[in-house]
């Protein structure tokens, strides 16, 4: 008993570890995405434009690295802590096991969706920058025309370059929320897997019909199914409206 205290004890403080690196990842994750210290505007005016921009991306690659590692931190946790409990499990009473399953699992998920938002901060953060890096360049190229006797629209080709850039963030976008959507989906499909593994042992315990497991395995048929075709839909959509609204915004470029 007291073996089996000090590994509860132990469970306890690994998962206090856990819940710091998670809310301490968040919070860095939300910093990096509402920090200005990744624009071209906020660096001082001088200096080669192809070193300030390599710089900045470089401090910008740097904190992600160092946010990643953070979180492979709080996976290595995770994954002790799910070591603790399989070795404990059979020793728990019901409840207390319940408990700490669902402790785990929703750590677990909290840790993918770190990983994901961490992604997208990153991916927001870069296309800002090539943004303003493709401003500056468009700029520098009219002011270069403009002294050779060349009058350029700058103000047009910034605007249909944004509406391009536009066009290309919301279909990234599309894809990362279809990425959480079959995250979202696949974490249901794992509970309801569980709970599959759990019922059918009470089944076999008490000598109860397999009926209703039957039923479960029929439901998680049908939500793998479903999960086919809400990735095959987001696909074809994201597909669609590259193929139509791609040409259309180059075509309207190419005649202005």
């Amino acid at each position: 008993r007291r073996v089996h205290g000090d590994t509860r004890f132990l469970m306890n403080e690994i998962f206090m570890k856990a819940s710091r690196l998670k809310n301490e990842i968040d919070s860095e994750i939300q910093s990096l995405h509402s920090s200005s210290q990744f624009s071209l505007r906020s660096q001082a005016n001088g200096g080669n434009e192809k070193e300030v921009y390599a710089m900045v991306r470089n401090r910008l690659d740097k904190e992600c690295e160092r946010i990643q590692m953070t979180i492979a931190n709080l996976t290595e946790n995770i994954r002790n802590l799910e070591l603790h409990f399989a070795a404990q499990s059979e020793t728990m009473e019901k409840s207390s096991r319940l408990l700490w399953e669902k402790k785990i699992a929703n750590m677990s998920h909290a840790c993918e969706e770190l990983g994901r938002y961490l992604t997208k901060t990153y991916r927001h953060q870069l296309e800002t920058l090539n943004s303003e890096r493709d401003r500056r360049d468009l700029f520098e190229s009219s002011s270069r025309r403009n002294k050779e006797g060349q009058s350029v629209g700058i103000d047009i080709l910034i605007s249909e370059r944004d509406s391009l850039q536009r066009s290309n963030a919301q279909a990234a976008e599309s894809i990362s929320k279809g990425h959480e959507i079959l995250g979202s989906l696949k974490a249901q499909k794992d509970a309801l897997n569980r709970i599959k593994r759990r019922v059918k042992n009470i089944l076999d315990e008490l000598g109860l019909s397999n009926t209703l497991t039957t039923l479960i395995s029929k439901r998680s048929r049908h939500d793998t199914i479903l999960l086919l075709i809400l990735f095959i839909s987001t696909v074809v959509l994201i597909f669609l409206l590259y193929y139509f609204v791609s040409p259309w915004l180059k075509s309207k470029v190419r005649i202005r």
